[in-house]
């Protein structure tokens, strides 16, 4: 939505009616560079990045289009593509960029943990060796020889 909206006020650049929307366009314009490098961050190691920035322009996008799409006769004071193009797809953008963050915490500390009690397991059967077999074995060599 973003992409055309930009792309249908960039063909009044320089006219009397871009006036009346050039700081919306920038803003938008921003906002939409913004989502596309959270988007790109999603798919690469900065997970992490871009599920954070992905709800940002989203919900900000929102409070752009706002005062365009004022109607006072109609549902909430807007017209009803503020609701449509907009509120909802914006809502749903940034409640699934929450689930993804919260599911890349959930993962991130569960492996922190998962291999902080395979190392204690690891460390705890190397020093049981090494005292039942009276090796002269360093930690990282036994590391060595696992397998």
């Amino acid at each position: 939505m973003n992409l055309l909206t930009i792309l249908s006020w960039s063909l009044r650049i320089g006219t009397e009616s871009f006036k009346y929307v050039s700081d919306n366009f920038y803003t938008i314009l921003f906002l939409t560079i913004l989502s596309i490098i959270g988007f790109v961050f999603v798919f690469t190691k900065l997970k992490l990045v871009g599920t954070i920035i992905l709800p940002i322009p989203s919900i900000y996008t929102m409070f752009v289009y706002a005062p365009l799409l004022e109607d006072a006769t109609n549902t909430l004071g807007y017209k009803t593509i503020f609701f449509t193009r907009h509120v909802i797809p914006n809502v749903a953008i940034a409640i699934i960029a929450l689930i993804m963050l919260s599911i890349i915490l959930f993962a991130h500390f569960k492996s922190i943990s998962l291999y902080k009690n395979t190392e204690k397991t690891i460390y705890k059967e190397y020093a049981d060796k090494k005292e039942k077999n009276n090796l002269d074995i360093t930690w990282e060599e036994y590391l060595d020889t696992i397998e």
